[in-house]
């Protein structure tokens, strides 16, 4: 078998159509991903992956595989060698196997030159290596398992003739129907719950999976049985040559009868035997730490009544209802009080009993939403109701299970949705265990962001948190409550709000408001600060092209420096940033718009590896300011920070939007690293301690203290962080996070919400949240500069690779011969 294997090999590697296979294979995937202008090109994307290369190697594979598997069974019955093959000590299953070898030999020596795509991209990181490897590994698995499956169809369609060509077409079509043909059938959504299981059937759903860095031994078991399919399939065929008796054609049948029914009842069987293997960095599809904790701890029955089910559902609730309950499956593995049920919320005998269930769904906050679905008798409308009720402990709480995200497509809402499963299911839990929510203060009085600036933010922490507005007025007990002794008259102290958010204020704190704060943190109260201390603002430029940025009155400076930073009346310019549209030129009467760069709006990657960021994908500010840090006593850590290649522009300055127009020159973007977010943790001291202090601080129900308990702070120098878009002309509001004018979603919810459960003691949810996967940017700069060597290198190194490879096996090969030609004259 082995010789049979070498000899597949050699026979490839010793024709010029072999190499040329490859070299056209590498060409073309090479120009699709870095040279033509396409969605798949991957120094257009931007981002540090290489996943076009995953999508489009299943369709060059539909050409590649049936032109390496076309000659191999139907050459043989051309020529006559069939037979010659079957008389020596060979048995049929041999024979293919040794075939299917070195089909799969050749396809994965043509995945070897492609790593020349993964080093590129991995040099290109932003910062460099920037990459999930664990996700590139588990497509590369994927992608090698679906290659094993094609030749196994390959060799099948080869043997059924003796013409090269036609077996190229047979094996093209039968790779294209079990990579496609389920799933476009499933897609027609006429099927039910039956399209479940046609889809199923398909490579598609199964590739995707193993391609998100998820090694499945479902998924591997699925591969593993087409492949032992089309096999035992192709081993039947060269056993038909031999069916001059109906008692062996009757047993050959019979054989190959009783495989698949193994192959069946396995598949059957690992469907609820199953292990997984998550590759991703940030081990996305698994549990994390603080979910395992947490169930753990559940001591009584947590029933999810969940309310997804029906018998046409559509595609996408179909899987949001099979990605539920294999959550949930995860979580009773690990506590045998988890239990759950679905129920069908239309499944009532009249419509009176119906209504009624709907306004009691409402009273919980939960809305049935309106679908409509494609059926093979037309278009049918279905109320459905993508949520779910917990109970535990004798309270209840509702949850959403489909994110409202009405500005993102129905698949990112989906993806979005089935990625947040985790957080859902574990906070409700959570939620349901506290004994009392911890509470959270917005602060208002001095221009502070407005409610629908901050409504996402708001909603996010509803479940969670018991939030309130906070107006200080110059009262003592706004921020800080006081208790009397009766016995003694003394006075004791605490907080009212474990975390107070402070979101772009742009009006002065008098200094008796500023001793109210400063003594809210004497007592241990913890402070998200969000501060923008210029009064930029890209809606002043959409009259004219300039506008002048001057300093806020804040009177922040003098409190903020005593706690150990200082946020700097500067604007940052960043060559990392988002682009927004800008008239170039008028067609006709109308402004012809393109995407510039606007430096002014950097996009930060988190590099830290603090909890709170740790994980996080890309966050977007506006018109964002330095902090520096001063050295006392208070432990600080960077949580956010500007590229390697920015400037500073000190108020007041100018912004103008012509310089997004204009090439940055390089040497005026010399600044790197520049802070953006700190983390204060330590025993502060209050500003009042080193300056002559008002009368007021001598009042005895004042409480001064000079010196904090242990507590956080977090500074922010940009406001707008936390700010979502809002429209007033029709109460809209758009997700936190998202840009409107390039449709992005960015992390500053994720972030946010971190910040605010790090500051109240809620690290443990932070693990479930943070895990989404990143959008890893590449490196502009170096993008730009050598545009044209990364294009050359990934087009022509790979080709080369191949190149010398033959080069170096002719050789070996010819010495090989040229010996063995010696050694028979020498014998002669």
């Amino acid at each position: 078998m082995f010789a049979l294997y070498k000899k597949e090999l050699s026979t490839f590697f010793s024709s010029i159509m072999g190499y040329l296979t490859l070299v056209v294979f590498l060409v073309l995937t090479g120009l699709m991903l870095w040279v033509f202008r396409s969605d798949f090109n991957l120094l257009d994307y931007g981002f540090s992956s290489i996943d076009g290369l995953f999508f489009i190697g299943p369709f060059l594979y539909l050409f590649l595989i049936p032109a390496i598997t076309m000659r191999m069974l139907a050459e043989e019955r051309r020529n006559g060698t069939m037979e010659l093959l079957l008389t020596k000590p060979l048995s049929e299953w041999q024979i293919v196997w040794a075939k299917f070898l070195a089909g799969i030999t050749i396809v994965l020596i043509s995945l070897l030159p492609t790593l020349f795509y993964y080093f590129t991209v991995f040099s290109l990181g932003d910062p460099v290596g920037n990459i999930d490897t664990g996700s590139v590994v588990g497509s590369y698995i994927g992608l090698l398992f679906l290659g094993g499956a094609f030749v196994s169809i390959g060799l099948f369609a080869s043997s059924l003739t003796n013409n090269q060509i036609v077996a190229f077409i047979v094996a093209a079509l039968l790779c294209a129907f079990m990579h496609l043909g389920f799933e476009a059938i499933f897609n027609m959504g006429f099927l039910g719950k039956v399209g479940l299981l046609i889809r199923n059937l398909g490579m598609a759903s199964h590739y995707s999976s193993i391609s998100r860095g998820v090694i499945d031994s479902r998924d591997v078991l699925y591969f593993l049985s087409v492949i032992t399919l089309f096999l035992l399939a192709t081993r039947l065929v060269l056993q038909s040559r031999k069916w001059g008796k109906r008692s062996i054609q009757r047993a050959h049948l019979s054989s190959f009868a009783a495989a698949i029914a193994i192959i069946v009842l396995v598949s059957l069987i690992g469907r609820y035997l199953f292990v997984r293997v998550d590759l991703t960095a940030e081990k996305r599809y698994t549990l994390s730490k603080s979910t395992k904790q947490m169930l753990k701890d559940v001591d009584e029955t947590v029933l999810f009544r969940v309310y997804l089910e029906g018998n046409d559902l559509p595609a996408d609730y179909q899987r949001l209802q099979n990605e539920t309950r294999e959550m949930l499956n995860q979580f009773r593995s690990y506590n045998r009080y988890v239990e759950y049920e679905f129920f069908n919320p239309n499944d009532f005998e009249n419509d009176q009993e119906r209504m009624v269930f709907y306004q009691k769904l409402a009273q919980k906050g939960i809305q049935p939403a309106s679908v409509q679905t494609q059926t093979k008798d037309g278009v049918m409308q279905q109320v459905l109701i993508p949520a779910a009720d917990v109970m535990y402990k004798g309270r209840e709480t509702s949850i959403q299970l489909m994110q409202s995200q009405q500005y993102l497509s129905q698949e990112q809402t989906l993806n979005n949705s089935v990625q947040d499963l985790e957080y859902v299911l574990a906070n409700a839990i959570h939620n349901l265990s506290m004994p009392e929510k911890p509470r959270v203060g917005f602060l208002l009085g001095h221009g502070e962001l407005e409610r629908g600036a901050l409504y996402d933010i708001q909603m996010s922490l509803y479940e969670s948190y018991s939030m309130e507005n906070v107006v200080l007025n110059n009262d003592i007990n706004a921020l800080t409550g006081r208790n009397r002794n009766s016995k003694d008259s003394t006075m004791s102290f605490f907080n009212k709000y474990d975390v107070l958010v402070v979101a772009k204020p742009t009006k002065e704190f008098t200094d008796q408001e500023l001793y109210l704060i400063d003594q809210y943190v004497m007592y241990g109260g913890r402070v998200l600060w969000l501060i923008d201390p210029l009064n930029a603002d890209l809606d002043s430029l959409a009259e004219q092209s300039q506008a002048v940025a001057i300093r806020y009155p804040l009177n922040l400076d003098e409190m903020l420096f005593s706690y150990g930073v200082r946020v700097n009346a500067d604007l940052i310019m960043d060559i990392r940033c988002r682009p927004i549209p800008m008239a170039v030129g008028m067609v006709g009467d109308k402004p012809q718009l393109k995407f510039i760069p606007w430096y002014y709006f950097p996009e930060l990657v988190p590099v830290s590896e603090h909890p709170i960021v740790r994980n996080l994908d890309l966050i977007k500010t506006d018109f964002v300011s330095s902090i520096d840090l001063i050295d006392n006593n208070i432990t600080k850590t960077v949580l956010l920070q500007t590229s390697e290649y920015c400037r500073i522009k000190n108020a007041p300055t100018i912004i103008d939007l012509n310089e997004g127009k204009e090439e940055p020159d390089r040497r005026l973007f010399n600044r790197k690293n520049l802070p953006v977010a700190v983390l204060l943790e330590g025993n502060f001291h209050s500003m009042w301690r080193s300056r002559l202090a008002p009368s007021f601080v001598e009042l005895p129900e004042m409480g001064y203290r000079d010196s904090s308990e242990l507590t956080r702070m977090i500074v922010i120098s940009d406001g707008d962080m936390i700010k979502n878009r809002f429209s007033y002309k029709d109460n809209s509001h758009y997700p936190l996070g998202y840009d409107y004018y390039t449709q992005t979603m960015y992390a500053n919810k994720q972030f946010i919400l971190n910040c605010i459960d790090y500051l109240a003691g809620n690290e443990d949810l932070m693990a479930t949240r943070a895990r989404d996967v990143k959008l890893r940017k590449m490196n502009v700069m170096k993008v730009k500069e050598n545009r044209g060597f990364y294009q050359a290198l990934n087009i022509g190194g790979p080709v080369l690779l191949v190149l010398i490879g033959g080069g170096i096996y002719l050789l070996i090969r010819r010495k090989n011969l040229k010996a063995g030609k010696n050694s028979l004259n020498n014998k002669k």
